[in-house]
Formats: structure tokens, C-alpha cells, sequence
């Protein structure tokens, strides 16, 4: 989901266990820039894997962004 004023060139969704270990990822697909201010999304499947916690997603090469407050949602357990 992008609301911000410059294309994004794509990242990467994973899936984490509660330590830290990466259990599954995903490509993220680059987006355009939301010119017309409305929002772009893209889905995208990751595997439920036991032990899963969290997903998150990160810009390609972990590139910085104004905030990663809401880049890491916990799973219901």
C-alpha cells in the first residue's frame, strides 16, 4: 500500500517467527506513484507456516522511508 508522492521500486513481504527467522518471503511488485492521490496496492500470498508470528515488508535493499512504524503486523495467534 503506497500513499507517498514517488514510485516504489518494489521490496520484499516476509514472514517471521518469533525469534526473528525468516519462514517465508515474497516480491513485492514496484508501484507507481499515486499522482491521481489515490492509494496502490498489490496483493500477494505468503504460506502460513507454524511458529509464525509476523509479517513484514521492506523496500528493496532496506531502503530508508519516513516512518517503518506500519511495516510489521503481528499475526493472531
Amino acid at each position: 500500500h503506497s500513499l507517498g508522492a514517488r514510485p516504489v521500486p518494489g521490496g520484499e513481504a516476509r514472514l517471521l517467527a518469533a525469534d526473528g527467522r525468516v519462514l517465508a518471503t515474497a516480491m513485492i511488485p514496484a508501484m507507481a506513484a499515486p499522482t491521481d492521490l489515490r492509494p496502490r496496492t498489490t496483493r500477494l500470498r505468503l504460506p502460513r507456516r507454524p511458529g509464525a508470528a509476523t509479517v513484514e515488508v521492506a523496500l528493496t535493499g532496506d531502503a530508508p522511508e519516513v516512518t517503518r512504524l506500519n511495516n510489521r503486523v503481528p499475526l493472531p495467534q
